[in-house]
């Protein structure tokens, strides 16, 4: 894991943040990756793809293990 700035794309639901990041992780030679939010939630089809889900059992354990960022 790299030591870099964090970079958090905050707005209203469809104003563009999507497609903001999409931009920044095309450019070459981008310092920026995508992070995927883990969530203890049920999955939703439309965004399925960008949250890791766990159950809320693993969700405190990797706040006890140190592993959140947040």
């Amino acid at each position: 894991m790299r030591n870099a700035p964090a970079l958090v794309l905050v707005g209203a639901s469809g104003v563009g943040k999507n497609t903001v990041a999409e931009v920044l992780l095309r450019e070459e030679g981008s310092p920026f990756s995508f992070v995927r939010s883990l969530c203890t939630r049920a999955p939703r089809k439309t965004f399925a793809d960008e949250y890791i889900y766990v159950s809320e059992e693993e969700f405190l354990r990797r706040i006890e293990k140190g592993e959140m960022l947040e």
